[in-house]
C-alpha cells in the first residue's frame, strides 16, 4: 500500500502543471471556505490555469471538441441576456453568475484537452474523496453532538459596513457548517451545510462524489494486490457510509431522489453488461437509496419544524415557480438576464416571512427566466449531447472491453444524472465550489469517452 501511494505521488510530481493546479484548487477547499473566499477563488485559479494552458499549448486552445460547442454557445446566449436586465442593481449577480459559468466551462475544456490518462483522473477523484471525507467526519461529529458550527471568517472585519447589508456577501463571509434544526425523539436534529454554504449545495457535491468513490472502491484491485486491497476497500466503504449519513442529514429530498434515479440508470442500463459480477453491489446501492427516501418523510412527519424553517419548502417552491413563469412570459426568448425582484412567498404566514428571488430554486426554471427559452434549449442540447455520446461510447466499450473506462464513464454519468434530477428543484450554479465539482464530473465523462479507441467499434 505504501509503495502504491509512493508511486502515485511520484506520478503526480511528473504530471503536467495543469493537473497540479486543479489538485491545488480543490485540495484547499476547506481553507478557502474558512477564509470566506470560496465563492470567488475558483474563477481566479481557472484563469491562471487558462494562461498556463495557452502558454504551453499555444494554438491548441482554438480547437474546441464538438461535444463542448453547445456549452460555449450557451455562454454567448448568457452574455447577450445581460442587455435585458431591468434593474441595474442586478448587474452584480449577473456578472458573478456569468463568471462562474465561464470558469466551469473553461475547467471542463482544459481538463478534457490536457488529462489524457485515466490515472490522472483517478488522482483528482482521490483528492476530492479526501476533501469530502474530512467534511463528512466533521458532519458526523456535529450530528452526534447535536451542536452547530457558526463563525465569522477572518476577512469579515475588512468588509465595508455598507456591503455587510448584502445578503450575498453576508452569506459568503459568515459560515455555518451545521445548524441544529429541531428535536426528533428527544434528540437534536442537525442539518448539515458542510463547506458548501447551503445544505442543498453540500448534497450536490455528495451525490457527485458517492458514485465516484464507488468507482475507487471497484478499482482498488487495479492499484493494490494482496490483502491490503481489502483494508483499503474497507476504509473506502467506511468513508462512503459517512458520506451517506451526511447526505441524509442535508434533508435534500431532490438529491436523494437524484442518486436513486442515477443508481437505477446504472443498474438497468449501464451495469447490465457486467450485471452478474456486481449484481449484489447494485442491489445494495438501490436498497440504500430506497431506505433513504423512506427515512426522509419519517423525519418530516415527526419534525414539522424542519420544513417551517426552510424557505425552499415544497409549498414555497410552487409559489416561486408560478410567479417565475408568469414573469418569464413577458420576455420568453432571452429572458431577464438575472433574478429580477424579491417576492413575498408567504404573506399570510404569521410566523415568519420567507422571500426568494424569481428564477430561484430550480436550475431549469432559473435558466428559462434568466436566459429565456433559447438559453435553456442550448443548455439541454449540451446535456443531450453528453448522453448521446455516452450511448455511443457504451457500444464501443463492449467491443473494446476496457473495464477501467467502463467504470469511470458509468459512475460519473450516475453522478451527473443525480445532479440533473436534483436541479429540478435546486440551483446547481448557486455555490461556486459545488458547481465546479459538478463541472469536473462532467469532464471525467468526456475524458473517458475520448480515451475509448475508435478502432474497437464494431456492429453489435
Amino acid at each position: 500500500m505504501i509503495m502504491a501511494i509512493a508511486e502515485r505521488i511520484k506520478e503526480l510530481y511528473r504530471s503536467p502543471v495543469y493537473l497540479k493546479i486543479v489538485i491545488f484548487a480543490f485540495s484547499l477547499i476547506h481553507l478557502w471556505w474558512f477564509l470566506g473566499i470560496d465563492q470567488f477563488i475558483f474563477p481566479f485559479i481557472v484563469f491562471i490555469l487558462l494562461i498556463v494552458y495557452i502558454f504551453h499549448r499555444q494554438n491548441d486552445y482554438k480547437k474546441i471538441p464538438f461535444i463542448l460547442v453547445p456549452l460555449f454557445l450557451f455562454l454567448m446566449v448568457y452574455a447577450v441576456s445581460g442587455f435585458f436586465i431591468a434593474e441595474k442593481i442586478r448587474y452584480f449577480i449577473y456578472s458573478y453568475n456569468l463568471i462562474q459559468y465561464i470558469s466551469v466551462t473553461l475547467l471542463i475544456f482544459i481538463s478534457v484537452k490536457t488529462i489524457n490518462k485515466v490515472r490522472w483522473a483517478e488522482t483528482i477523484i482521490w483528492v476530492l474523496f479526501m476533501i469530502i471525507l474530512l467534511t463528512s467526519v466533521l458532519g458526523v461529529i456535529c450530528i452526534i453532538s447535536g451542536r452547530g458550527m457558526w463563525f465569522k471568517t477572518p476577512l469579515y472585519g475588512y468588509i465595508p459596513e455598507a456591503f455587510k447589508e448584502s445578503e450575498f456577501l453576508k452569506t459568503a463571509f459568515t459560515k455555518n457548517f451545521a445548524n441544529p434544526a429541531a428535536k426528533i425523539f428527544g434528540f437534536n436534529y442537525t442539518r448539515l451545510q458542510g463547506v458548501f454554504i447551503y445544505s442543498n449545495s453540500y448534497a450536490q457535491a455528495l451525490i457527485v462524489m458517492i458514485p465516484l468513490v464507488f468507482y475507487l472502491f471497484c478499482s482498488v484491485n487495479l492499484i493494490i494486490k494482496g490483502r491490503l486491497k481489502y483494508f483499503l476497500r474497507a476504509a473506502i466503504f467506511f468513508g462512503l457510509s459517512l458520506m451517506a449519513v451526511n447526505l441524509l442529514f442535508t434533508t435534500s429530498r431532490s438529491a436523494l431522489l437524484g442518486i436513486l434515479a442515477g443508481s437505477l440508470w446504472w443498474l438497468l442500463f449501464w451495469e447490465k453488461w457486467h450485471l452478474r459480477s456486481r449484481k449484489h453491489m447494485a442491489i445494495v446501492i438501490a436498497a440504500i437509496s430506497v431506505i433513504a427516501m423512506i427515512l426522509i418523510p419519517v423525519f418530516i412527519v415527526y419534525c414539522d419544524e424542519i420544513l417551517s424553517a426552510r424557505t425552499g419548502s415544497l409549498d414555497n417552491r410552487i409559489i416561486i415557480y408560478k410567479k417565475t413563469i408568469e414573469s418569464w412570459l413577458e420576455r420568453p426568448f432571452l429572458g431577464w438576464g438575472a433574478t429580477r425582484e424579491i417576492i413575498d412567498v408567504f404573506p399570510e404566514a404569521g410566523i415568519r416571512k420567507n422571500i426568494a428571488p424569481l428564477g430561484s430554486h430550480s436550475t431549469y426554471l432559473g435558466l428559462l427566466y434568466r436566459q429565456g427559452i433559447i438559453g435553456l434549449l442550448v443548455f439541454l442540447w449540451f446535456i443531450a449531447g453528453i448522453f448521446h455520446s455516452v450511448g455511443k461510447g457504451y457500444r464501443r466499450l463492449k467491443a473494446h472491453e476496457d473495464i477501467r473506462l467502463f467504470r469511470l464513464i458509468g459512475f460519473a454519468s450516475w453522478g451527473l444524472i443525480a445532479n440533473l434530477v436534483q436541479g429540478i428543484s435546486n440551483m446547481l450554479d448557486l455555490v461556486s465550489s459545488s458547481f465546479h465539482v459538478t463541472g469536473l464530473n462532467i469532464a471525467f465523462i468526456i475524458i473517458g469517452l475520448g480515451l475509448i479507441p475508435y478502432s474497437a467499434e464494431k456492429k453489435i
